[in-house]
């Protein structure tokens, strides 16, 4: 997954995609050996414990400011339902912190 010229805050989700997805497969159906499918599960209890927090603001205004993905990957990788919610999120951090006051355009 490693891409020198690719920034990482914008695919920290979709690194803990492809991470639970890698781990989940190891399974005692697939014939893993136990002590494996175990290592496995706590791996992905540990992910359990950080994932939450790839939720937050940076990461979504992150993921949705890199022209590759937007809104696009929230939907393709199974969080549809949280679009609104997440337009709605940056919206109203632009209106607040960008969002030129009384018709003044800001050169910064």
């Amino acid at each position: 997954m490693s891409k020198q010229l690719t920034p990482n805050l914008c695919l920290t989700a979709a690194y803990y995609v492809h991470l639970y997805d890698h781990l989940e497969s190891y399974n005692i159906k697939n014939g893993h050996d136990p002590a494996l499918v175990e290592a496995a599960k706590l791996a992905c209890d540990k992910l359990n414990k950080y994932y939450p927090k790839s939720d937050g603001l940076v990461y979504i205004v992150g993921v949705v400011l890199n022209p590759r993905l937007k809104f696009e990957w929230h939907s393709q990788v199974g969080f549809k339902e949280m679009v609104p919610k997440y337009r709605r999120m940056i919206t109203d951090l632009w209106k607040k912190e960008y969002k030129p006051q009384n018709g003044q355009m800001s050169v910064d």
